[in-house]
């Protein structure tokens, strides 16, 4: 998959509202919303990593037995020293939990690496990345992760106004 930043709202699909982004790639398009802050932060090898977890939007996709990823996880790598973004980076997203585990590969998408992955089941998890940027290398600790699947969390509002159940 090669998820893009569809631009803003406005100059793309209705679907989006502000905080969502349009996950395309392999004959699929998907809204994903961020879920808070950084899920998990720790410096390893002299790499800052900062790890940050997006949620598919569409019931059908959150649905046990749907098509397609349900979360996006979103990595950025930079050098402790410098503050250098690490673009050259390879590595992977480990994700522990209800189901067993499931690894995803990084992949560069501008100033951070993405990895899509299919979560079946709502539980606990846990998530490691590995990465390696020349001579450095190293995983950082199992970072906690809950799932729960939502509700469609889209701006449903005509036109972008709200109010008086207008």
């Amino acid at each position: 998959l090669a998820p893009a930043w569809a631009g803003p709202p406005e100059a793309t699909s209705p679907r989006l509202h502000e905080g969502a982004i349009e996950v395309v790639g392999e004959g699929s398009r998907a809204v994903a919303t961020v879920l808070g802050g950084r899920l998990g932060s720790e410096t390893v090898a002299g790499v800052e990593v900062g790890l940050y977890v997006l949620q598919a939007e569409s019931p059908e996709r959150l649905a046990p037995g749907g098509r397609g990823p349900t979360h996006m996880f979103n990595v950025t790598l930079v050098d402790a020293a410098t503050g250098r973004l690490l673009r050259d980076a390879t590595g992977t997203v480990t994700v522990r939990g209800p189901g067993g585990t499931r690894e995803a590969t990084l992949r560069p998408a501008g100033s951070h690496h993405r990895s899509l992955v299919r979560l079946e089941q709502e539980g606990e998890y846990r998530i490691q990345v590995a990465f390696t940027s020349g001579e450095r290398s190293g995983t950082t600790r199992p970072f906690p992760f809950h799932y729960r699947r939502k509700a469609s969390q889209g701006h449903r509002c005509g036109g972008g106004k709200c109010g008086g159940g207008k």
